[in-house]
């Protein structure tokens, strides 16, 4: 016996008789199932996140959380700095209320939207001051999170160097 839904006498099933997957409570995504695109612009996005043989570069995104001191947006800066210019994105003009330890669900979000798999987030608090959480993500979520505290920061225009020729 299938539940409500059981199977004919005779053991032959109807196409009545088969569940789909949100009865069974599967998400589609899941099962390999995805929507044809209905637009030209759907279809480029598709075709954009679809699997390739030789994947994109990893892009990162560097955010200013609430109450970031001056040290800690240095140091974003000079990250910043240190990578390509093209493969990383700073957004330190506004400040993020968001605490990735307790709700992941913002940062995900905005490195879903600028398609990067790399974040960094600094923050300030009371017990935890100048904290720097880097994330890596995989398949649109949360792979790994790892929190840095600062201390004693100089920043990469406090070290003096020669001019050297190639």
């Amino acid at each position: 016996m299938l539940g409500k839904k059981g199977a004919a006498k005779g053991g032959q099933t109807n196409s009545k008789d088969v569940l789909s997957a949100t009865e069974l409570g599967l998400k589609a995504k899941s099962l390999g199932i995805m929507k044809k695109p209905m637009t030209q612009k759907g279809k480029k996005i598709l075709l954009h996140k679809a699997p390739k043989i030789e994947e994109n570069e990893k892009t990162s995104i560097f955010i200013k959380g609430n109450k970031a001191s001056q040290n800690m947006q240095d140091l974003m800066k000079d990250l910043h700095s240190m990578r390509d210019p093209a493969l990383s994105k700073l957004f330190l003009r506004k400040a993020h209320d968001w605490h990735p330890f307790e709700d992941i669900g913002p940062v995900e979000h905005m490195a879903v939207k600028q398609d990067a798999s790399l974040f960094l987030f600094s923050s300030h608090q009371k017990k935890r001051a100048d904290n720097l959480v880097f994330g890596r993500m995989y398949a649109e979520h949360i792979l790994d999170l790892f929190e840095f505290g600062m201390s004693d920061f100089k920043g990469i225009c406090a070290f003096k160097s020669l001019e050297v020729d190639n």
